[in-house]
């Protein structure tokens, strides 16, 4: 799918539905990639401790400076998150899952804005890891 059919895609969901948020796997990225991430007022990006996500997150922060995508890199959080056992499952299912426990529970959305802001002016130049009591693991 080209970047204007991504685009129209993510604005229909806006306009029709009564999603505040909007979820992605992008672990298969496509070329419009940043293009899609522009749209977005606030990237998360997932990863599990322990995993080889620190050289994926590495490589991304690495492209968004290679390509003129600081921008991006304000806008983005990293959310360490534990492992979830049993997350297959249907798409209709998945606000009734682990995962969707998890995000209530720790309030992960939406941030206060005005500590988001205070956040923004530390973030230059890399990528923001979370802050305490957000993206969490539950004890």
């Amino acid at each position: 799918m080209d970047f204007p059919s991504w685009k129209r895609f993510f604005l229909s969901i806006g306009k029709y539905s009564d999603y505040e948020y909007l979820i992605l796997d992008l672990s298969e990225t496509f070329p419009e990639l940043s293009q899609a991430l522009d749209l977005c007022d606030r990237v998360y990006t997932v990863s599990r401790k322990g995993s080889n996500a620190f050289v994926k997150m590495k490589s991304y922060q690495n492209w968004l400076f290679t390509n003129g995508k600081e921008s991006l890199v304000k806008k983005t959080t990293i959310c360490e998150l534990p492992y979830f056992d049993g997350m297959g499952g249907a798409a209709s299912e998945l606000h009734h899952s682990i995962l969707a426990k998890y995000i209530l529970q720790k309030k992960l959305l939406p941030l206060d804005v005005e500590e988001e802001e205070k956040e923004e002016e530390g973030t230059q130049g890399r990528l923001r890891k979370q802050s305490p009591g957000e993206c969490e693991e539950i004890v």
